[in-house]
């Protein structure tokens, strides 16, 4: 079974963690950002903090996400992952 979105940016953001806060962030990880945050606003709509989140940008050459890093970067993707409800496994 493929894990969760939120279980997904949760982990993204633990792994941003291990950057120092100013840290540059590769735009890769940008890239895998939008897409857990888009599908995150298609689980939840409704969400303010969801709606106020814009698209990571690409900066010069495509190497890191434009005007931010790392300690930035986490605290968005932390959010987005707060949003999503915990999904609660009986088995």
């Amino acid at each position: 079974m493929a894990a969760g979105t939120k279980h997904q940016l949760e982990s993204l953001a633990e792994s941003l963690s291990k950057f120092q806060p100013n840290h540059r962030v590769e735009w890769q990880v940008g890239k895998i950002a939008n897409a857990l945050i888009e599908e995150a606003k298609q689980e939840e709509p409704n969400s303010a903090a969801l709606k106020a989140i814009e698209p990571f940008k690409a900066g010069p050459n495509d190497r890191y996400i434009k005007d931010i890093q790392a300690a930035g970067a986490r605290t968005i993707i932390s959010q987005a992952a707060e949003a999503l409800p915990r999904r609660i496994s009986i088995g």
